[in-house]
């Protein structure tokens, strides 16, 4: 298993020299591929930097998500918290009063700024105590999830800021993950096959996940912050959660400056999957092909 490791600390190495980070701060979403590298993070050399496990609470998480990431972190014994980012959630209101649900791929860039990057921006300042202070984050983000992945850098700078992000698994393959995850025994995430993706975050900006679906999965979801967004949507632009009017990628054209400037790849480049299997399926699968 050494070996496995050997391609994730040449890439945090690299970015701890580089950058020389006041911090290190990994980002688990609970979905598998932020659990294994935030998993691999505690067994590399992480130049004494402790690592720290942070997931953001974008107020549209499925039902069941606080629980589920609070039981692998502590069952894994990190060191975990989660940001409540009340605060990018009534941008997000806002945005929704202006210009209705999110559809566009453009539109979503907008939408992640408000959700997930606030958070970032918020924990870079919890761990600043000048103004230069670098902050690395750690994310599973992997080339081989999407087309728009494919050229993922292993570590970036976000334009001038101070937040500096790494892949240590940038490179990996779906079938090494699922290697990993069961040769490690890590936990089944419940929400890939109801809600779809991690469960921390169901904006809907392709219309992924109908309110029929919450409603039948989530259902506190469903009634609470996603039933404020619909009527919002349905009321001031004629169209709800589920759904969207001719023309509407248009409406979103005077985001475009601010769009541009958000986390490269992350949520916006992903290619939400319909289904993740559990452990008990991958492992036979691997058992199939001889890989055990």
């Amino acid at each position: 298993m050494t070996n496995f490791l050997l391609e994730p600390q040449r890439i945090l190495t690299t970015a701890i020299k580089e950058w020389q980070p006041v911090a290190l701060v990994s980002l688990f979403s609970g979905g598998y591929d932020s659990m294994i590298t935030t998993h691999i993070l505690h067994h590399l050399d992480t130049h004494k930097l402790p690592v720290q496990v942070w997931a953001i609470d974008t107020q549209l998480a499925a039902d069941g998500w606080h629980s589920y990431v609070h039981g692998v972190a502590n069952g894994l014994g990190w060191n975990f918290q989660i940001y409540d980012n009340k605060k990018g959630f009534k941008q997000f209101v806002r945005s929704v009063t202006q210009k209705g649900c999110p559809r566009t791929r453009k539109m979503h860039t907008f939408v992640f700024q408000k959700l997930k990057e606030r958070g970032f921006d918020a924990i870079l300042m919890m761990n600043k105590t000048k103004r230069s202070d670098k902050v690395l984050f750690v994310s599973g983000m992997r080339r081989a999830e999407s087309t728009d992945r494919q050229n993922a850098d292993e570590v970036s700078r976000i334009g001038k800021s101070n937040k500096i992000f790494a892949s240590p698994i940038v490179h990996w393959t779906n079938e090494e993950c699922d290697w990993y995850r069961i040769e490690h025994g890590l936990p089944d995430n419940p929400f890939y096959n109801t809600v779809r993706g991690s469960g921390d975050c169901q904006c809907n900006w392709g219309n992924f996940i109908t309110i029929r679906t919450l409603q039948k999965f989530s259902p506190k979801l469903a009634n609470g912050n996603v039933a404020l967004l619909d009527k919002i949507s349905r009321e001031l632009h004629g169209y709800g959660w589920d759904g969207a009017i001719e023309g509407q990628a248009e409406m979103f054209d005077d985001f475009d400056d601010e769009a541009t400037l958000t986390s490269p790849f992350f949520c916006a480049g992903c290619s939400r999957r319909k289904i993740r299997p559990p452990a008990r399926i991958v492992e036979q699968r691997i058992l199939q092909a001889g890989l055990f």
